[in-house]
């Protein structure tokens, strides 16, 4: 579990048609008509997030802070909740944006989860070497042109016989 993600829920509004609901929150525009923020939540030791008290509706989820030297997952997942169904967990539910979940998205244990990776340092590759060897290998491959032309453009000598 990790401690210290922040997820904000936004809920569509009336002005949110189903084409707005298809395409991803725009979480720069504070003042969108058609999603409203129901606030964020930061995950606790468990590593969960709760929002409570939400009424029917239909809302998205998006990450939006992540503990230092962690990856943030940049996807974001709608949230159906339909309080009309009598099964509690048919009454929540989360699909992805565009309808694939990203990898880093799972159903476990009657909930769901996000799994936010470590960062991680590429090796360098080719390191200081890298540049002489380029050089030397040019270097080399002129030396065989000069070479072969110089070879095909030598001036020939005739064949000389002497006699006796």
């Amino acid at each position: 579990p990790l401690q210290g993600a922040t997820f904000t829920l936004y809920q569509a509004t009336d002005a949110c048609d189903s084409a707005c609901k298809a395409a991803p929150v725009d979480t720069s525009n504070p003042s969108s008509k058609e999603w409203t923020s129901k606030g964020s939540s930061t995950s606790d030791a468990d590593g969960k997030v709760r929002f409570t008290e939400l009424p029917g509706g239909h809302y998205r989820l998006v990450e939006t802070k992540v503990p230092e030297g962690y990856v943030q997952v940049h996807g974001q997942w709608n949230v159906v909740i339909d309080l009309s169904k009598t099964n509690a967990k048919d009454q929540i539910e989360i699909t992805a944006v565009n309808g694939v979940h990203s990898p880093a998205f799972a159903a476990e244990n009657g909930g769901y989860s996000v799994a936010n990776t470590p960062e991680q340092k590429i090796p360098a590759t080719g390191g200081r070497g890298l540049m002489a060897y380029t050089i030397i290998g040019i270097l080399l491959i002129g030396a065989g042109a000069g070479l072969t032309w110089r070879k095909i453009h030598a001036p020939t000598t005739p064949n000389t016989t002497i006699s006796a």
